[in-house]
């Protein structure tokens, strides 16, 4: 498999890369996408497509955060047979010598003790093919390369593989200056996902903070592209791009649909709300979103049935007696003023989270950055529990 094939029509794998726990969803939403041959694996998802459905892959995914092909694996001994072994490959079916590159890795290995070494090791190898070859060695751009590279070094194994995405996708295009400690729109789009809120009813964000969580609740209500028109994708600057496909791609995902619900955002913090109607805008959806300053223990639901998803202050954002007091507020709120709806809190502090005093439904660990977070859901059954119809 070369460069030419994949953009000739050829069907070749993918590995696609997300956070922990979100592998369900992103396998979902590469079925409805037409991905072929779908396995799941720990904070990844293996399919095959053809290029149609890389860039519609890139260009529709919400969970995803890296699409990658595969283009070599082998087995090495030390540093040296490393070295020899990477540059007896075919590199010129993917790069030339005018080509810049990039080499992201991720090594457990006693072999390499430094990951910077093991992307050395790979770089010279590359440069020396081509020097061999053409007596030109392409040049390193760590910023903005030709080709990003992701080498995955498991001991004594190999495996290169291709990025095709560039920037992380959870970078959509529309964040500005942001709020303090912005949810990753990947985890936005999962934690949204695995609520099962689809546009149907209502949707109640308060501590909507920068708005990320509005914004990807109206993509998906809309069935639009996460991404805005600012985001570029690396496979736009392969030699071979196929605009016209990606201009078809780009037109399958353009919506008339108008959002049928309420989705309301709201945060105490003036500096928040304005940081979300930037967002909005930049995302093109300010129109499809009632957002408003208020104080979260002043709201009420408009109607019964509606999904709140919360994203309060925790971790460094809040001390952990601040934060056990406000959950324990919020939950009081929940259950005398919330009846007949179905709340979803995103937390990292166990104290904090137990004192909701609830019984949850659901618990599901994510992650947060570095942070452990636990992800609850609540019915908040109107009258009591074991009232309510099985």
């Amino acid at each position: 498999m070369n460069l030419n094939s994949i953009h000739s029509g050829a069907v070749f794998p993918v590995v696609i890369k997300t956070l922990h726990n979100l592998e369900d969803e992103l396998a979902a939403e590469l079925d409805q996408l037409g991905a072929h041959n779908i396995h799941k694996h720990q904070r990844a998802v293996n399919c095959t497509c053809d290029i149609h459905g890389l860039y519609r892959f890139n260009y529709g995914l919400r969970t995803a955060l890296r699409i990658l092909i595969p283009l070599y694996e082998f087995e090495f001994r030390n540093a040296d047979d490393f070295y020899r072994k990477a540059k007896k490959l075919p590199w010129n079916d993917w790069l030339d010598n005018a080509s810049t590159f990039a080499i992201d890795t991720n090594v457990k290995s006693e072999i390499f003790r430094h990951s910077h070494f093991a992307a050395l090791r790979l770089k010279d190898a590359i440069a020396d093919f081509f020097k061999d070859a053409t007596g030109q060695r392409p040049d390193v751009d760590r910023d903005r390369p030709d080709f990003r590279l992701h080498l995955f070094v498991q001991e004594g194994k190999a495996a290169i593989l291709l990025d095709s995405s560039g920037e992380s996708l959870n970078r959509r295009g529309y964040r500005g200056t942001g709020a303090k400690a912005p949810l990753n729109e990947v985890l936005a789009a999962g934690m949204i996902l695995k609520s099962g809120w689809n546009g149907s009813n209502d949707l109640c964000i308060p501590f909507c903070g920068s708005g990320t969580l509005l914004i990807e609740a109206v993509s998906i209500a809309k069935k639009t592209s996460p991404h805005t028109s600012k985001r570029t994708f690396a496979f736009q600057q392969w030699p071979g791009f196929q605009n016209k496909i990606w201009e078809e791609v780009v037109n399958q995902f353009q919506s008339n649909e108008n959002i049928t619900c309420a989705i309301n955002g709201s945060d105490i913090h003036p500096k928040a709300v304005s940081s979300a109607a930037e967002n909005l805008r930049n995302a093109g959806c300010i129109n499809d979103v009632s957002l408003e300053q208020k104080d979260f223990f002043k709201l009420t639901p408009e109607k019964a049935e509606t999904v709140l998803i919360l994203n309060p202050p925790y971790g460094e954002r809040m001390e952990e007696d601040d934060a056990v007091k406000l959950y324990g507020e919020i939950g009081t709120q929940l259950k005398h003023h919330w009846e007949g709806c179905t709340a979803w809190i995103i937390g990292s502090d166990p104290d904090a989270m137990k004192n909701i005093g609830l019984k949850a439904s659901k618990k599901i660990e994510l992650m947060n950055g570095p942070l452990v977070c636990r992800y609850m859901k609540f019915e908040l059954f109107r009258g009591k529990r074991h009232e309510q119809k099985s």
